[in-house]
């Protein structure tokens, strides 16, 4: 006793075959994959889509909301002809060394460098290959191609793959970030190795030096003054004892005398 309107299309739609890649998934092949264009003039509905290649059925993809116009990368079955791995290489290394209120601020490079091999057993077809590679936060993209696309947290890179054949594809991103280590705590050796590496100023050694010697000057008032705290602990407890010891011999004596040119000495 009810009924429901479906929206039915019928007619083409614009699509391109292309095999996707995201490292995340774990897998050791690229999906297979459609990359759509909505050009019907209407909206998509989200929901299961049954995909065939010719008419070979060849999976299942899910889809969500289309716009008018709206592009959207569909995976639907794995693409067990294209095998897939990537490397992973990361440095970091110091760019400047500055003096920065009374800190030694250090200011570091970080780069990670992501390199995808590709290798194609179809000896028919060629691909276009669409590597995901993750966007990290305040990263840049450097040395690396321009990305096909840039979609959230994620660079789309394009790739092709002739048949039977092989490629490579290398991204980069580079990120600066900066510490801060008390001026004392730092290493005069591992400073002036960065100095012959031209990442420390001569100022900077300079006032580095300054500071360890003005640090000696310190050091050494403060071994005088622990040395004097010590004679001091040490002349009062004497003058304990011998205050102790005067109370018991006679005044007229000649011990009760050197006690008192003792006492007056210290």
């Amino acid at each position: 006793q009810q009924s429901a309107m479906l929206p039915i299309i019928a007619g083409n739609i614009q699509g391109s075959r292309v095999s996707i890649f995201n490292a995340s998934d774990g897998l050791k092949h690229p999906m297979r994959g459609i990359e759509l264009v909505n050009d019907t003039g209407l909206q998509l509905m989200p929901g299961p889509i049954s995909v065939y290649d010719g008419k070979t059925y060849a999976g299942d993809a899910q889809i969500g909301h289309v716009a008018r116009g709206d592009e959207r990368l569909l995976a639907y079955a794995v693409d067990l002809d294209v095998d897939a791995r990537v490397q992973q290489n990361s440095t970091s290394s110091i760019m400047t060394i500055r003096i920065v209120q009374g800190l030694v601020e250090q200011r570091y490079k970080d780069i990670r460098t992501d390199t995808y091999y590709f290798e194609s057993h179809d000896q028919l077809r060629d691909r276009t290959l669409i590597i995901e590679q993750p966007k990290i936060s305040q990263w840049l993209l450097v040395r690396s191609p321009k990305p096909k696309e840039i979609s959230g947290n994620l660079y789309r890179f394009e790739l092709p793959l002739d048949a039977n054949g092989k490629s490579k594809l290398m991204i980069t991103q580079e990120h600066t970030r900066s510490d801060r280590i008390g001026l004392m705590n730092y290493n005069l050796d591992t400073l002036m190795v960065y100095a012959r590496t031209g990442k420390v100023s001569d100022d900077v050694v300079n006032a580095f030096k300054e500071a360890q010697r003005l640090k000696g000057f310190v050091n050494q008032a403060n071994r005088t003054l622990s040395e004097l705290e010590n004679e001091r602990n040490a002349i009062t407890q004497d003058q304990m004892r011998i205050r102790s010891n005067m109370k018991s011999i006679d005044r007229q004596s000649k011990l009760y005398a050197t006690y008192m040119q003792k006492l007056t000495t210290q």
